[in-house]
Order: structure tokens, then sequence, then C-alpha cells
């Protein structure tokens, strides 16, 4: 059941699922920041009107810096 507080509603704008903000956020930080349903990619820009400033500033912020961080040192590994 959805609230408007951490099982906020949220909706792909391609496929038109609803998904929880909780359930979403587990997605994004386990495995990417796509639609659990259709697969399609969400940007910053989709997952900053939906979900909490906290969590955009602090976790979704360390999780980016973190996946930055891998490229880099991938990139590094093979020169």
């Amino acid at each position: 059941e959805y609230n408007k507080s951490t099982r906020k509603e949220i909706q792909c704008l391609k496929c038109n699922e609803k998904f929880c903000a909780a359930c979403v956020k587990k997605y994004i930080i386990e495995e990417a920041c796509i639609c659990l349903s259709c697969k399609c990619e969400w940007d910053d820009e989709f997952l900053s009107s939906v979900l909490t400033k906290k969590f955009m500033s602090t976790e979704y912020r360390a999780l980016k810096r973190k996946k930055l961080l891998d490229i880099t040192v991938d990139a590094d590994v093979r020169i």
C-alpha cells in the first residue's frame, strides 16, 4: 500500500507501471537506475523529481561516486 512518505507511489513515464519509493531506492542501490518493469533508463532529472532530496544528496550521490570510481579504476587497470 502506498503512502505519502516511505512508500510514495512512483510511476514510470514509459510503461506507466507503479512502484513504491522504498522499492525503487532499494533497486537503484542494488541493481541499476532503470524501471523495474520495462527496464528503460531513469535519468537524474526523473529520479530527482520522484525521490527525496535527502536520498538524492546522500545515498544516490555516494552510489554515483562509487560507480565513477569503479570505472576510473577499471580504466587504469587496462592501461
